[in-house]
């Protein structure tokens, strides 16, 4: 019987490891997060925050929820790409700009001209500004519990 090198066989067993701990069929356990599933609507001095991405995170580990508001304002909170949901707990809120992927835009879009004084590119009116107290280093918490289905974000311009 021929023998096979080690290195032969700790391939073998590497790509065993990848194909059967990386099925398409296999699911995480969510079961053991205890997630909440939370819808809300987001507000900027009254009015809808739309097209922006609503950050929920433990500032400890930064494990976050996220959704992105709709025209009316309104998001569901998701864990992952496949399960909405979010721990409860204490979380930081985080809003930013939803990210434009090429494939957003239809060929031949015309993007708005440059403020030649500031050299950036202007804004559509209808979308918002968001204040830098909502950034990445946002002092603004939410309290999520186990009962928590639905929250309300009103936000304001001046940080209040």
């Amino acid at each position: 019987m021929p023998r096979t090198s080690p290195t032969i066989r700790w391939g073998i067993i590497g790509a065993l490891a990848i194909a059967l701990g990386c099925s398409p069929t296999s699911q995480p356990n969510y079961s053991k997060l205890g997630l909440v599933d939370v819808s809300g609507i987001a507000t900027l001095d009254g009015k809808p925050l739309a097209n922006v991405e609503i950050r929920l995170e433990t500032p400890e580990d930064l494990i976050y929820s996220y959704g992105v508001t709709d025209a009316q304002g309104r998001f569901r909170l998701m864990f992952d790409s496949r399960k909405p949901g979010i721990i409860p707990g204490r979380k930081r809120l985080i809003v930013v700009k939803k990210a434009i992927r090429e494939q957003d835009e239809a060929p031949g879009d015309a993007r708005k001209p440059r403020d030649p004084s500031s050299g950036a590119e202007s804004s559509p009116s209808e979308e918002p500004v968001i204040p830098h107290c909502y950034g990445r280093e946002s002092t603004t918490y939410v309290d999520i519990d186990a009962s928590t289905n639905r929250i309300e974000l009103e936000l304001k311009s001046d940080c209040s």
